[in-house]
């Protein structure tokens, strides 16, 4: 068995209830810091965060030191590293079953390089809105065509890469409203980043 296949493995053995915890979080961040710009990053943040700390009691999931700008954000098993990423329904399935083709943004600090790289080995998925998990291998986008005028690259993904780790469909209670946040509370949390 790859690390990755023991990634997958491992998320999957967690409890769904941990995973609908993490959903009912998430939504409730999403109502906090709604519309986009600033709050996207912000959303972001939290939520990836919020995943490790939820996951890591159960599986040797831990946030890494981020010591330089590509570092991905987790280590598992102190020699894989997943980079965690949120996308608003970038799992969303169509009847047919396939995802619809929203792209998702990856870093790409090699934008000087003639295609996408990498130090990510592989990307966790979450999409709060349609409360769904997924893990797909980074080599499906390195060796592709790299935007070398960003610090950003943006990739469709195909429902035959991803390995499903949690799909909360019809499984998350509906989560009672919560006022957005503040402008000065905003630049608060800001700071905090």
């Amino acid at each position: 068995m790859t690390i990755y296949q023991e990634l997958v493995t491992d998320l999957r053995s967690i409890p769904d209830q941990k995973y609908i915890d993490f959903m009912v979080e998430c939504k409730k961040i999403y109502m906090k810091y709604p519309g986009a710009s600033i709050n996207n990053f912000i959303k972001g943040h939290l939520v990836e965060h919020l995943f490790v700390k939820s996951v890591s009691p159960y599986i040797e999931l831990e946030s890494s030191k981020k010591d330089s700008p590509d570092d991905p954000d987790c280590v598992y098993k102190k020699i894989h590293l997943p980079d965690v990423k949120t996308k608003t329904d970038g799992l969303q399935t169509k009847k047919n079953g396939q995802f619809y083709a929203r792209e998702w943004t990856l870093k790409n600090p090699y934008s000087s390089k003639e295609v996408f790289t990498t130090r990510a080995d592989s990307y966790i998925l979450i999409d709060p809105t349609c409360s769904k998990v997924a893990v797909i291998d980074s080599k499906y986008f390195s060796g592709l065509f790299n935007n070398h005028t960003s610090n950003t690259c943006t990739f469709k993904v195909y429902k035959s890469e991803v390995d499903m780790i949690f799909d909360g469909t019809g499984k998350i209670p509906i989560v009672e409203s919560i006022p957005p946040i503040s402008e000065y509370d905003l630049m608060e949390a800001i700071f905090k980043l």
